[in-house]
């Protein structure tokens, strides 16, 4: 038996020809008729009243036009459970060259009143020239990765080989400087300390490089425990207190008083600020004024370590570059400022791990405020367990 396009026009949905590779398809649904249709016209199986054996046949004709058969039986579960398959993806042959593409189909089960099914129809397109390009985006992403991967391998074993014999230069230029070897001249002793400074600079270079390469590598654990606030900016302001006096930098620190611990990685928590001070001594002019702020919000238990100076500033637009890896605002042959443009970065992945961010606000001439927001719960709002 037949069933009458005209009479059941109101049930079938209207599905757009969009592309010259969608077709549009029609299939009664068996037992007593077999029709199907694309792009309008009737296709060699016409419209035959079917068997059980035919029916069967035609069953397994679809199935073997899928690179894998068993697509085909997922299809129709879904069609007979759902009504209805979106953008369902599967590998075929072509019929005559029996040539592998990938199409998505679209169906709809239609039935009558009574819920019995009268019809399927929908689209099929062939997306050979997508999955092709998904394929390659996919191989080329694997290929970065394996690069960055071998980079990051590079990056911790070049590291490690220059920190011990920039550690032994370190310490012998010390042990002389000192006179332990026997007297020096005041030539000899500036520039033994010329030594260390640059070899200061070349291995906490080394270090971040190493500490980049770890947290991009995504092997950094925090050891999270409360930090004594106080004690970690006194440990901060001790250490730069040679590269303050030499630039006769005064710097202060005012901490809120309720702010006395926040839960961190001391060792981590302290090589941020320890980045944001000495990034605000670098670009400090003689003379000028650096400080560290603490202050604590109870109402977004939020505290906010904040590093200020009265340096050179920024430009608005520079200020999005700032926490980029390798990234220098002064790209020039003579720039002015040392470095290899990874503390910031360093410092905002590290702040990350504690769930926390870094802001900054700066003007040209004006000087700069890095402000570390960080998660924390005030002393009386820590429940006892």
């Amino acid at each position: 038996m037949s069933v009458d396009r005209k009479e059941h026009a109101d049930l079938r949905p209207a599905i757009p020809n969009r592309l010259c590779n969608r077709h549009q398809y029609r299939q009664i649904c068996p037992p007593s008729q077999l029709s199907c249709q694309c792009c309008g016209q009737a296709l060699a199986l016409g419209s035959v009243r079917a068997t059980a054996e035919h029916l069967e046949t035609v069953r397994n004709n679809a199935r073997e036009w899928y690179v894998d058969p068993a697509r085909r039986d997922e299809f129709r579960e879904r069609l007979e459970r759902d009504g209805e398959v979106r953008q369902f993806e599967s590998e075929v042959y072509r019929h005559k060259t029996r040539e592998r593409i990938w199409i998505s189909e679209d169906a709809l089960l239609v039935r009558d009143k009574t819920g019995k099914a009268l019809f399927y129809e929908g689209t099929v397109q062939n997306i050979s020239e997508r999955k092709h390009a998904e394929e390659a985006i996919r191989r080329l992403n694997e290929q970065l990765q394996n690069a960055s991967r071998l980079k990051d391998e590079f990056l911790k074993n070049i590291s490690h080989e220059f920190r011990t014999p920039l550690t032994i230069i370190l310490t012998l230029s010390e042990t002389l400087s000192n006179g332990r070897f026997g007297l020096v001249s005041e030539q000899q002793k500036n520039s033994l300390q010329r030594i260390q400074k640059q070899s200061h600079n070349l291995l906490e270079m080394v270090n971040n490089l190493l500490d980049m390469a770890t947290l991009l590598s995504g092997t950094i654990e925090l050891q999270r425990r409360p930090v004594l606030v106080q004690d970690l900016c006194s440990h901060v302001l001790y250490s730069v207190r040679e590269a303050v006096n030499q630039k006769q930098i005064s710097i202060s620190s005012i901490i809120d008083p309720q702010v006395k611990s926040i839960e961190a990685d001391e060792r981590r928590l302290g090589q941020v600020v320890q980045i944001l001070v000495g990034n605000a001594i670098k670009f400090t002019p003689q003379g000028g004024e650096i400080g560290i702020e603490v202050q604590g919000f109870p109402e977004t238990q939020q505290a906010q370590i904040s590093v200020w100076d009265t340096g050179i500033g920024l430009q608005p637009e520079d200020t999005q570059k700032l926490f980029q890896p390798f990234i220098q605002l002064d790209t020039t042959l003579s720039r002015r400022y040392e470095g290899a443009g990874l503390g910031l970065a360093l410092a905002a992945h590290l702040t990350e791990l504690h769930k926390g961010t870094i802001i900054v606000e700066s003007h040209p001439g004006q000087g700069a405020r890095f402000t570390v927001i960080l998660p924390w719960i005030p002393k009386d709002k820590v429940s006892v367990m």
